[in-house]
């Protein structure tokens, strides 16, 4: 199972260091995020987490890529997982395993899926 790891470099007293995530694999070198600028470029200057930016965007859409298998998926659900996930992590760092994250896309999947039956729904009475 994959872990998710992030920190922040050290910085200068009063700023906030840049923001790192490491995958760590099972078999496999640690390795950096690929942020996925190539599905959007929400922040160039890499990702970010504990608000609900640019930089939390691009990490939400990283991470539900890593987590999902699917470029699809990640751009239906990432901007959700931003605002339910990514901007709540502790600013300091965090650590996640993917079974974490995909239980918070999940839910968000579910409830976007009861949320769209219940629009169906409505309209569907609407007709009579």
């Amino acid at each position: 199972m994959k872990t998710f790891v992030g920190y922040r470099l050290p910085a200068d007293p009063g700023e906030r260091g840049e923001a790192c995530v490491i995958v760590h694999e099972p078999g496999k070198s640690p390795r950096s995020i690929n942020p996925r600028n190539d599905l959007r470029n929400h922040s160039p200057t890499g990702v970010e987490w504990g608000y609900t930016g640019s930089g939390p965007s691009q990490l939400a859409l990283a991470l539900a890529v890593e987590v999902t298998g699917s470029d699809y998926r990640a751009l239906d659900v990432y901007q959700r997982l931003k605002f339910e996930f990514i901007a709540s992590l502790p600013v300091e760092g965090w650590q996640l395993t993917e079974d974490e994250i995909r239980a918070a896309i999940l839910t968000i999947e579910e409830v976007h899926n009861a949320h769209l039956q219940d629009q169906e729904a409505g309209s569907d009475s609407d007709d009579e």
